[in-house]
């Protein structure tokens, strides 16, 4: 009985293994493969604490540019400012944005060849502020 209970334990163990080890990717795609690239901003929605939501409308000279280098460095271009930063993907449709000194973690909530939705909360933020990013290519 206790080798029994040894080898259902051991097998048990081999499955979860495994099924833990599985890529986080879509069509054998990575996030990361599926961001890189320039992203038009199509709108992003702004909340700070309990006030009401604001929201940016994009023009054609905005975007977010996710670079395929070893520093995954990351280029924004929003209402005629540009600033530089970095990404980090994460496990589980998640990635961490710094721009500027300023980390948002983020969850992508939609993402192919010509839509990326994500929303993140900004860390050490005051008033717990939230985006929520539509980007289009």
């Amino acid at each position: 009985m206790k080798k029994q209970l040894t080898l259902v334990s051991l097998l048990f163990l081999i499955i979860c293994g495994i099924t833990a080890c599985k890529k986080d990717s879509v069509d054998g795609k990575s996030l990361k493969s599926r961001m890189i690239g320039k992203w038009k901003v199509k709108k992003i929605e702004t909340t700070v604490g309990s006030t009401p939501t604001t929201t940016y409308t994009g023009v054609d000279a905005d975007y977010l540019d996710f670079r395929n280098n070893d520093n995954d460095e990351l280029e924004v271009n929003l209402a005629g400012n540009r600033l530089s930063g970095n990404y980090a993907v994460l496990i589980n449709q998640t990635f961490n944005l710094n721009i500027s000194g300023e980390v948002t973690f983020c969850t992508v909530s939609n993402v192919n060849d010509n839509l990326l939705e994500f929303s993140g909360t900004i860390s050490k933020s005051t008033g717990n502020t939230s985006k929520k990013y539509e980007l289009y290519r």
